[in-house]
């Protein structure tokens, strides 16, 4: 795992879950279907690339419609 910078997807976490739905658009967040993690990771490790490869892992796309998720 040393080839994640924690500190900085703990960064880009804290700047994306403050990010409100109407202020993104559909060109600023990706398709999930698009993003595509190896299944023979460890599940830390699938958390951590999904965190790297999406632009904002609190809202993208499914099926071109704009989805927020949040955890209590």
């Amino acid at each position: 795992m040393d080839k994640y910078n924690l500190k900085e997807l703990e960064e880009k976490l804290n700047k994306c879950k403050n990010m409100k739905l109407e202020d993104v658009t559909l060109d600023d967040v990706d398709e999930i279907s698009s993003i595509k993690i190896d299944r023979r990771k460890s599940s830390n490790e699938r958390i951590l690339d999904f965190i790297m490869k999406v632009k904002n892992p609190y809202i993208f796309k499914v099926n071109g419609k704009l989805v927020r998720i949040s955890f209590f």
